[in-house]
């Protein structure tokens, strides 16, 4: 009965293999007598020549049988080994399933012996016959085999990796193995190909990748430092996250407000700092999964543009695609005659992971950047804070009304604004600086302890390769169309890159990735940005916000402007606010909608609504039949919307 088992077994035979020979068996090329010619107590042994030197193992990997059933493992196993030969296990075991992959033993031998030496290269895997970090080993009867023409039977070493390691279709190495390639002194020279590179994995650039991928675009990105770029690291999330703490500091400042006896013993700038850390690390962790999740493929390293457009050269790699789109974002500018010491005279990049809470500290810009820090430091403490603008007015940019009401808000908490005004020198003296500043052609001096530069950014175009294609325009920005097009073929430009009217915020950042993903992937009916209609925040304390025209803007058009105005004295909400803001809206008269501008309390979340209205072009009454819910600060916009509509109601 057991005779009768193992002769119905079948060795396991390759395409053009011939029967009978299988490579884990075969060593010297000799074929197995058949069974009718073998002299009694020949059990099993082969008519061959001696076995050549095999090389040497770890200890501990001992050679494994091939085959299934006694005959192979009798075919299979040393003379030395054959006493301690077990019984073969059931078809159906993990073992025998390993025992029957191709080239297992030659794999099992030599594959991690090669890894560990660095020889795999990931862009250069042609297969195994071929790869020369993948050779077997030479001294072995496959070897003199190879070198004598890959004769027949030498498919079972054709492939070194293991099944689920293959490189399918031709792609690319798995992660485990690229960071084996190379080695000190022998950089890898890769080609990665794709159908959009983006260079920059800021808010742009990963949106851009984000997006394609929905409409089956194959995206690689090529970042120089970290996922997420200055808003996540830098920016926007870090002084958001601070800000927060600011705000529960002055709710404990005043909680006596509230029938609460509070103290704030201290604050701890290293904690401060621990918080802040933990919210960006869990964004940007939470970002480079996602990324990961999607298999795009992000390529670190500093990155310029060849001259063709389409590639980008990351030291030895060449990363190609069909289109390129460049999202290199922006750095901090600064002024004629003050020198960033990164010490007491320092730009947002320095303040926003500053080591000490500023005593006396001086703003040179009211923009977004320059109104949040000197928030901040206020509500952590700061003695004297002076904001200094070289413009009429303090956030230049929003709405009149707003940034008189918010120099009001300003010296309530003490802080001074001087506008317009204009920095004429900064000399440090230790740990001090002695600025002078000149208001209304009179001189004032002022001894601080830091001074913020946050005049703006300035896009990051220099020194990649922009510049040879002939896409840089005036003061450095990218030269693009409404649908964010440079003048060189299939090169995109996105995020702070681009001139004004285009916002440097984040979320116009996503707005541009968005579109031109869409308008590479060739998506019917794409949307230019209007950047009328892309909410403009600011988180001081009150916050700032407002989307579409302001009132001068709206009257420079040509407009026939009605602006109504609605308090939040009069809102339930507002009053436990203990806020002073408003809600004002600028509209055509007997029209639509035309911008609406918010001081207050969760001003930076009221305005989502507001840009509903104004995109939308929905006249005030229209917006007036909306029910919004009690109490609530919402209730302000459709308040602020019926007294434009002529019916008021809890409007004085």
């Amino acid at each position: 009965m057991a005779a009768a088992s193992v002769a119905q077994r079948q060795p396991i035979r390759r395409q053009g293999q011939p029967a009978g020979d299988h490579p884990a068996r075969v060593r010297g090329g000799a074929a197995p007598l058949p069974r009718d010619q073998r002299q009694p107590g020949h059990r099993g042994q082969r008519d061959r020549p001696a076995r050549p030197r095999q090389p040497r193992l770890r200890r501990g990997h001992r050679p494994r049988p091939r085959g299934a059933g006694d005959q192979g493992r009798r075919n299979a196993v040393h003379a030395g080994d054959r006493r301690r030969a077990q019984p073969a296990r059931r078809s159906g075991s993990r073992r025998q399933d390993h025992a029957r992959r191709d080239g297992w033993r030659h794999l099992h031998r030599l594959q991690l012996r090669l890894l560990r030496r660095g020889r795999r290269q990931r862009g250069h895997q042609p297969p195994g016959s071929r790869d020369p970090g993948c050779r077997p080993d030479h001294r072995s009867a496959v070897g003199r085999q190879r070198r004598a023409g890959r004769a027949q039977g030498d498919a079972a070493v054709d492939r070194l990796r293991p099944s689920h390691l293959r490189r399918w279709g031709g792609r690319g190495v798995p992660a485990l193995h690229r960071r084996l390639r190379g080695g000190p002194g022998r950089p890898a020279r890769v080609a990665v190909s794709s159908d959009i590179v983006v260079l920059g994995g800021g808010p742009g650039g990963y949106a851009v990748a984000l997006r394609a991928l929905t409409r089956g675009q194959t995206v690689t990105i090529v970042e120089a430092d970290k996922v997420g770029g200055t808003c996540l690291h830098w920016g926007c999330i870090p002084s958001k996250a601070m800000l927060y703490v600011g705000e529960v500091l002055d709710t404990a400042a005043h909680a006596d407000r509230f029938g609460l006896d509070l103290a704030v013993n201290g604050v701890s700038v290293e904690g401060i700092g621990a918080f802040r850390e933990k919210v960006v690390a869990n964004l940007h962790k939470g970002l480079a999964g996602l990324l990961r999740s999607k298999n795009i493929e992000v390529v670190a390293g500093h990155g310029t543009v060849a001259d063709d457009g389409r590639t980008v050269l990351v030291g030895q790699q060449r990363v190609s695609g069909n289109a390129l789109v460049v999202a290199t974002g922006s750095r901090v500018r600064s002024l004629p005659g003050i020198d960033v010491d990164g010490s007491v005279v320092i730009t947002s990049d320095e303040a926003t992971r500053l080591p000490r809470i500023p005593r006396r500290a001086l703003v040179v810009g009211s923009g977004a950047v320059g109104l949040e820090f000197a928030s901040l430091w206020r509500s952590l403490g700061a003695e004297e804070v002076t904001i200094v603008e070289v413009l009429d007015r303090i956030a230049p940019l929003e709405d009149p009304d707003l940034s008189k009401q918010l120099a009001r808000n300003y010296r309530k908490r003490g802080i001074t604004t001087l506008a317009p005004a204009r920095v004429e020198s900064v000399k440090v003296e230790g740990e001090t600086a002695r600025v002078e500043i000149v208001e209304d052609e009179t001189t004032r001096e002022l001894h601080v302890d830091t001074v913020l530069v946050a005049v703006g950014r300035a896009p990051r175009t220099d020194g990649i390769g922009l510049a040879e294609l002939g896409i840089v325009g005036e003061r450095g920005y990218a030269t693009v169309d409404e649908w964010c097009r440079t003048p060189a073929d299939g090169v995109f430009a996105v995020g702070d890159l681009l001139a004004p009217p285009a916002l440097a915020l984040a979320h116009a950042g996503f707005a541009e990735g968005f579109l031109v993903a869409d308008v590479i992937a060739g998506a019917a009916q794409p949307q230019s940005i209007d950047y009328a209609q892309v909410p403009r925040v600011t988180y001081t304390s009150p916050e700032v916000a407002s989307v579409g025209l302001t009132e001068p803007q709206a009257r420079d058009a040509g407009h026939d402007v009605v602006a109504t105005q609605y308090s939040l004295r009069g809102n339930a909400k507002g009053i436990i606010h203990d806020s002073d803001g408003f809600v004002k809206v600028v509209a055509a008269r007997d029209g639509e909608v035309l911008g609406v501008h918010v001081i207050g309390p969760h001003a930076t979340d009221l305005i989502a609504e507001a840009q509903l209205i104004t995109a939308w072009g929905a006249l005030p009454s229209e917006v007036a039949q909306l029910v919004h819910p009690h109490p609530t600060l919402a209730e302000a916009i459709g308040e602020a919307h019926l007294a434009a509509a002529g019916t008021p109601f809890h409007t004085h």
